[in-house]
Order: structure tokens, then sequence, then C-alpha cells
């Protein structure tokens, strides 16, 4: 078998996490170094760096569930900075992001401001096998009472 790692907890993560001693396969991992210079330049390599992709690609990083967008690493530096998500500068623009779950995921809503040239979250919740009219009426809730003026809602 030969595979590029997509999401975690699959069969070859399952692979993976098999002691020497039980496992099968003979497991080999290379990722793009081994073959720099040899299959790929690296320019060819510095240009595939722009790919959001590359990280599963070329590195053998497993991505989906837990973050195909943003790193572990930025998510924890973002994390640490301070922000009070009660405080909505009402001069800021803001925004409403929308997931709704057309898929088995569960329905996400964010809403961001900009303030003081950040990005700050005053809204994130995601919602287990909800009701698309109940969702209709929370994010008419939020855009409309709660947050009011959203400058832009964006559907996934």
């Amino acid at each position: 078998m030969i595979s590029t790692p997509n999401a975690p907890g699959g069969l070859f993560e399952s692979i993976e996490k098999e002691s020497e001693e039980t496992c099968i396969y003979k497991r080999l991992k290379l990722d793009y170094t081994v073959g720099l210079q040899k299959i790929c330049s690296i320019e060819e390599i510095e240009k595939a760096k722009g790919s959001p992709s590359f990280e599963r690609e070329y590195n053998l990083r497993y991505l989906g569930r837990i973050g195909n967008t943003f790193c572990p690493a930025d998510i924890q530096k973002s994390t640490s900075i301070q922000c009070d998500p009660d405080y909505v500068n009402h001069m800021s623009i803001r925004s409403c992001g929308i997931d709704p779950s057309w898929g088995s995921s569960n329905f996400g809503i964010v809403i961001t401001q900009l303030n003081n040239g950040r990005v700050e979250v005053l809204y994130a919740e995601e919602f287990e096998r909800a009701e698309h009219s109940d969702m209709i009426e929370k994010v008419c809730n939020l855009v409309l009472n709660k947050f009011a003026p959203i400058s832009k809602i964006l559907p996934s």
C-alpha cells in the first residue's frame, strides 16, 4: 500500500501506531527531503510550499479533523492574545461565517470584528444535529440584534 496522509484516525494512522512486534507491514516514511534535488528541485518545492496541501502532500502530515487550515502552533499563539469577547466595537467591521453542515459535520457559526488591526472572535459555536430552521433563527438573532450591523455573511 502507498498513501498520502489525510484525516487522522484512518487506516494508515492505525497501521503507523501498531507496534513493531505486531505490525505485518514494512513502514517507510519518505517526505519531500528524500527526493530533493533528485525528483524535485528546490525551486519546485518552494513553489509547492504555497499550496495549502503542502504539509499533507510533501511532509507526511495528517490533515482534516486536527486542522487543515490552521496549524496547532498558530492556534495556540492566537489564543494567548488578550481579547475581551464581550467588547463589541460598534465602529468596527463585523462578519459572520456559517458552515451549514450539509454533510455529517456540526453546524457552525463564527462572528468576528476587525478591531485595532486584529481580527477578534466575538462568537463561535457549533451545534450537533441542528435543525436548519432553528439555526436560521439563531443566525438572524445574532446578526440582526446582538452583533448588528454585520458587514458580510459568508457561507462555507
